[in-house]
């Protein structure tokens, strides 16, 4: 299957994005040699611009996973794991006091809401280091029109 990366990091790089996140359709099938069908517990393969793959895989479907022979890292996850650790404090809002503490990672996320037309949402992961915070999202930030 590694051979198969190379076109997708290729991808990933000319955009000057950090990874490309596939989802269950013709792209993982044609990357992996298997058929997932998209439902209510995703599954996410991840290929960064830099480094080694990713999957994110419920718990459920690690089986049928298994068959692909992937060699990157698996993240699996249950049910009653939920999602409620990604909302989880702190919550960098006005009013919030709290100090945050040297490798904690938030996210920035402005956004551009106009009623009933359009959204639009920027998000920066943000790391606290000890000097200060440095941003780990290294996606240009000049507008750009696609489509």
């Amino acid at each position: 299957m590694s051979d198969r990366y190379p076109e997708i990091i290729s991808v990933a790089r000319q955009l000057g994005v950090d990874a490309v996140a596939l989802v269950p359709g013709p792209n993982i099938a044609r990357l992996t040699g298997h058929d997932f069908m998209s439902h209510e517990r995703p599954l996410l393969l991840v290929v960064p611009a830099e480094g080694a793959p990713a999957a994110i895989v419920p718990n459920l479907e690690l089986g049928s996973w298994a068959a692909v022979g992937f060699e990157g890292e698996i993240f699996d996850w249950r049910d009653q794991d939920g999602y409620a650790g990604a909302f989880a404090a702190p919550w960098i809002m006005r009013g919030n006091h709290q100090e945050l503490e040297p490798g904690v990672v938030f996210t920035d996320e402005p956004g551009l809401h106009c009623e009933g037309a359009f959204g639009i949402r920027i998000e920066d992961d943000v790391l606290v280091t000890e000097g200060g915070c440095r941003s780990l999202t290294t996606f240009a930030r000049e507008l750009r029109v696609v489509g």
